[in-house]
């Protein structure tokens, strides 16, 4: 598997990522959550309020379908990249939430710091994925 066909796999598992996080801050946000010790009041105060806002039981399927079909998007993507570097793009992205960022002038798109010039070298020739000596990213070189 070519380097550009990695990149390309990284990108779109990090898009499925984001979309995740943001489907299930949204189901968070409609959801009583169960788990805090709430009383019957407060869920009822709850329930009310989500019926002002006119948000209906369908929009909660549908985010929990939408989610779904992101979760087993995201395992087909996985699939194809080799174990090492996908472990290597988890553990990031449990610390940082974007595992991934892009360079095309020797800056890393991330954080904004210089790379220093022997790693960008490096990284032009696109022989195998680096890492930001700063937030410690996935970096890809991506020309303009």
């Amino acid at each position: 598997m070519s380097i550009r066909e990695q990149i390309a796999i990284l990108e779109s598992l990090s898009s499925l990522d984001q979309d995740i996080l943001r489907i299930n801050e949204q189901l968070k946000n409609l959801r009583p959550n169960s788990e805090d010790a709430l009383t019957a009041t407060m869920l009822d105060a709850r329930i009310k309020a989500t019926a002002e806002q006119n948000i209906s039981p369908t929009l909660v399927a549908e985010l929990e379908s939408e989610l779904k079909t992101r979760n087993e998007d995201r395992a087909k993507v996985v699939s194809k990249l080799p174990p090492a570097l996908y472990r290597r793009y988890e553990s990031i992205r449990v610390r940082r939430s974007i595992a991934i960022a892009r360079t095309y002038d020797g800056t890393c798109l991330a954080c904004h710091l210089a790379l220093p010039p022997l790693l960008f070298q490096k990284m032009r020739r696109q022989e195998e994925f680096e890492s930001c000596p700063n937030c410690r990213r996935i970096l890809y070189y991506s020309p303009l």
